[in-house]
């Protein structure tokens, strides 16, 4: 019975998640200016 209202829900589930999976595979092709990898970033300013 609710399932009519429960689909624009799934349709902009859909669509954000297309966003970030085609954003994250555009970047993750970028190379680091500073040739470090984001984990070497990340224990670096943890420190």
């Amino acid at each position: 019975m609710n399932q009519p209202c429960m689909v624009p829900g799934v349709i902009a589930t859909m669509w954000a998640q297309n966003k970030v999976k085609g954003t994250y595979r555009r970047y993750s092709q970028v190379p680091s200016t500073m040739g470090m990898t984001g984990a070497q970033v990340a224990q670096n300013h943890s420190e």
